[in-house]
């Protein structure tokens, strides 16, 4: 069989919340069979970076043993770990402590992150706590969700234009931890978008431990990633220009209507993204039945309970001790270590029938009433930026 798998860049969403403009291009990848008809589209949606070559034996897959069109979108802010291309840098809180109680001396321009820690390590007699930014590359930042959903629009209208021979009307998403949220928040604001949603250990709103200049002083038991040196603790935070301590007219305040809009329990929300899709819809869930404090079992049934009562086909599985395989769930820790083609396996084996292929119908517009903001997602016809969003006050 042959497939043609390609790396190709297109014009990515705006971030209208903030109106910033973004300075690099958005990539994906596709792997397809040329000159082949595909019965669907399937969406990958890595979680905070994956290995290199990951996605791409992931899609190739996808396309050889199911036969479907595959896709992975490098969304905004895509690499947001050390292990996979993010730098660290130390809050200016930390640097100002470290002058004052350890090297009045000391200049942080001339030394790296490495060698400060590394001097730390020497003089030190106790461990202490310090605080860092995960800057990712492409002067990009965390937008925690809006911008990362409307890329995997902007690249589905873009091969449809395009001439990918698949049916669109047919799509699939599967993600893990942050790219199930992403998943979630996909298809609450572009109803319709995809007919099946694979989802492990996603959370159901954004974690606000992992934003640091959303966090409250005194607020930072938690953190987006951990690192352990002899004589350090560095706790790590995502790079975002939202701030939650500074007055609501502050056009970088996050209050409650930028988290509204990231609700994916909102019962109201979901509501009217059920009365907008045209197409039955399917979830399949995986979760720790319990100690996963990052996506809490309860959390994702009401999440669950909330779909089904708007007729979505949810199957909801938590997951304990005696769940665990080795093979495609291998532990309890957040994510399970999932094969993710095993799980793609298992979701794909109680699929319902696609129906019939044809035109994928989309709304123009679809609204959500969040607390003070209505956010209004509308279609434009331009090719650049196909679906923009308008905030308005009220």
């Amino acid at each position: 069989m042959s497939l043609c798998f390609e790396r190709r860049t297109i014009q990515g969403a705006l971030d209208f919340e903030l109106q910033r403009f973004r300075d690099s291009p958005l990539e994906f990848e596709v792997c397809y069979q040329p000159a082949t008809p595909h019965p669907g589209v399937v969406f990958y949606i890595g979680g905070c970076g994956d290995p290199p070559g990951y996605s791409e034996k992931l899609l190739r897959h996808l396309t050889r043993d199911f036969g479907y069109a595959a896709v992975a979108v490098k969304y905004h802010c895509y690499h947001t770990r050390p292990e996979t291309g993010a730098t660290l840098a130390l809050t200016d809180e930390t640097l100002d402590r470290i002058r004052r109680d350890y090297f009045p001396e000391l200049d942080s321009a001339r030394l790296s992150l490495r060698q400060l820690v590394e001097r730390l390590d020497e003089v030190l007699d106790e461990t202490i706590e310090l605080h860092a930014a995960l800057v990712p590359g492409k002067e990009e930042y965390q937008n925690f969700g809006l911008m990362q959903a409307l890329d995997h629009v902007y690249v589905t209208e873009y091969l449809e234009r395009q001439g990918l021979n698949a049916d669109f009307s047919n799509i699939m998403l599967i993600g893990s931890s942050h790219g199930g949220y992403i998943a979630h928040l996909l298809n609450k604001i572009s109803p319709g978008f995809a007919r099946v949603l694979i989802d492990n250990c996603s959370y159901t709103s954004p974690p606000l431990e992992y934003l640091w200049n959303v966090l409250e002083e005194g607020a930072l038991e938690g953190c987006e990633a951990r690192l352990e040196t002899r004589r350090t603790v560095i706790k790590c935070y995502s790079l975002t220009p939202w701030k939650r301590c500074v007055p609501p007219e502050d056009p970088f305040y996050y209050g409650p209507a930028a988290q509204a809009i990231r609700d994916l329990s909102h019962a109201g929300h979901l509501s009217t993204m059920a009365r907008q899709r045209d197409v039955p819809y399917q979830v399949f869930s995986w979760n720790a039945r319990e100690g996963d404090t990052l996506s809490p079992a309860g959390d994702k049934i009401r999440q669950a309970e909330t779909l089904r009562a708007l007729g979505v086909d949810v199957h909801l599985t938590l997951v304990g001790e005696d769940d665990l395989d080795g093979r495609v769930l291998k532990t309890l820790a957040h994510g399970f270590d999932a094969s993710l083609r095993g799980l793609f396996q298992r979701a794909h084996e109680q699929m319902a029938p696609p129906p019939p292929a044809r035109r994928r119908l989309r709304p123009d517009r679809v609204s959500f009433e969040c607390v003070d903001t209505r956010y209004t997602f509308q279609r434009t016809g331009n090719d650049d930026f196909p679906v923009m969003l308008n905030l308005e006050k009220f």
